[in-house]
């Protein structure tokens, strides 16, 4: 399988801004089903806002992508991904 078909969760588009400071931009994250990853940066680079985004606790700018097959795309993905997403 391709890496795009494989993921199980595939994000294309991800932006999010406070005010003026564009926080996230992010293009072509994948990440993969029974893998384990780290996020690790500096304070204030994300890390947190990219989990609560993930999680559905967060509205993000703009978000286009897959999660486990399903195009998820602004967001009308928050009450599916909730209910899928542990954020601890």
């Amino acid at each position: 399988m391709s890496g795009l078909q494989s993921a199980l969760l595939s994000i294309a588009v991800l932006k999010k801004s406070f005010g003026v400071r564009q926080l996230l931009d992010i293009a072509n994250l994948h990440l993969e089903a029974g893998k384990i990853y780290a996020l690790t940066g500096d304070n204030g680079s994300g890390k947190s806002t990219l989990l609560r985004i993930l999680a559905g606790l967060e509205k993000p700018d703009a978000l286009h992508g897959r999660f486990e097959n399903k195009t998820v795309s602004g967001a009308d993905y928050l009450p599916e991904l909730r209910r899928e997403i542990i954020y601890v």
